[in-house]
């Protein structure tokens, strides 16, 4: 894992995959409190991202499948809470 700490005191630790070297596990602590997770999981032989989950068993949680078409982001389905809309 690798960690960043912000001059404010928030911490966030990062895990990759060993293949293409994304980030897998996101795990974000602020100086004021909420911890926050991301986990993704990525197409083994293409290394596109197919689903991203948030804040799994809490009430902020929500997963987002994305798909793909020849390399190139077509769509996402959400489920659980809105997500900002992420440009990839």
């Amino acid at each position: 894992m690798t960690e960043e700490v912000d001059p404010d005191g928030s911490t966030t630790l990062y895990a990759y995959n060993a293949g293409f070297h994304e980030v897998t596990l996101e795990i974000d602590e602020p100086a004021d409190g909420r911890l926050s997770t991301t986990t993704n999981f990525y197409d083994a032989t293409t290394g596109d991202l197919t689903t991203m989950v948030t804040d799994p068993g809490t009430a902020a949680a929500a997963t987002t499948t994305f798909q793909w078409n020849d390399g190139r982001h077509d769509q996402d389905r959400r489920s659980g809470r809105q997500l900002h809309q992420q440009q990839l």
